[in-house]
């Protein structure tokens, strides 16, 4: 699942409300970023000084808790045992069409749904973009180089098997 969101402005408390609990409808979702723990949901086990730094956490942008353009979540919702792989794209909120998305972000099952980009990856692309066209048999001759051989048998019998 992506989700397109201003992740210089979006505190972590409405990412869970709105996005995590209102779009997904998850209870007490934990986030992870790789191996760090980012939040964790639900009140149980939680001492006072938890959460003190789970209040802070809540008042903090996406960005300041690193969790930028192309960042990869893993969000465990700890009462229904649903998982889910959040991928966070960053967008501006004037970039955001608040009458067809409202809440300020917007949700794809797929990469190729996202409305914009990167604007460092698109100036990238353009530094070292010499030919618009793609070669699609570019990833078929890598694939075919790729290939290892395995000679079995003697020499008048031999014969060779093709590892891909």
């Amino acid at each position: 699942v992506f989700v397109s969101i201003d992740t210089e402005k979006t505190v972590m408390r409405d990412f869970l409300s709105l996005v995590l609990g209102k779009e997904l409808a998850m209870q007490e979702p934990c986030v992870y970023r790789g191996a760090s723990e980012i939040y964790v949901g639900g009140d149980e086990d939680l001492d006072e000084e938890d959460l003190e730094f789970r209040e802070s956490v809540e008042k903090s942008t996406l960005a300041e808790l690193q969790i930028q353009h192309d960042t990869e979540l893993l969000i465990v919702d700890n009462r229904t045992g649903m998982k889910l792989t959040l991928f966070v794209q960053h967008i501006p909120s004037q970039d955001i069409d608040e009458e067809e998305y409202p809440a300020g972000f917007i949700i794809s099952s797929s990469h190729g749904k996202r409305t914009t980009e990167n604007p460092q990856k698109r100036k990238h692309e353009e530094i070292n973009s010499g030919d618009d066209t793609l070669d699609e048999a570019e990833p078929k001759k890598r694939r075919e180089e790729e290939k290892s051989e395995i000679v079995v048998g003697d020499d008048d019998q031999a014969e060779t098997i093709v590892l891909e």
